[in-house]
């Protein structure tokens, strides 16, 4: 979806470019809001579908500890590194894990 997206507004903008070589005026006023909107639907199309990811990945995480696996199996299916999780701790992002889930996290990555 995001894929179509981009191919047709990028097509807009190389038509529009074109546009405005041809006519010899360069860049307009109007052309330069015309992108300015096309740049702004293709920031939109992005957030909404990082933050369907995101949901996705919340989603999934529940139903993996529902389903009895432990947080690291989580972290071995996702793939997370040392320099990933201490980013993650740097930037406050995993405040809710508690001290000792922590460091499960830490011991496991540190023995991959």
């Amino acid at each position: 979806m995001l894929e179509e997206f981009r191919k047709r507004k990028l097509k807009y903008m190389d038509e529009l470019f074109l546009e405005c070589r041809q006519s010899g005026e360069g860049l307009s006023s109007y052309a330069t809001e015309k992108i300015k909107g096309v740049v702004s639907d293709l920031i939109g199309e992005v957030e909404e579908e990082m933050n369907l990811n995101m949901a996705e990945q919340q989603l999934l995480g529940f139903h993996h500890r529902n389903t009895g696996y432990e947080i690291e199996s989580l972290c071995e299916g996702m793939g997370l590194t040392k320099k990933e999780f201490d980013k993650l701790g740097e930037q406050g992002m995993i405040e809710y894990l508690t001290d000792e889930e922590k460091e499960d996290i830490e011991n496991f990555i540190i023995n991959l």
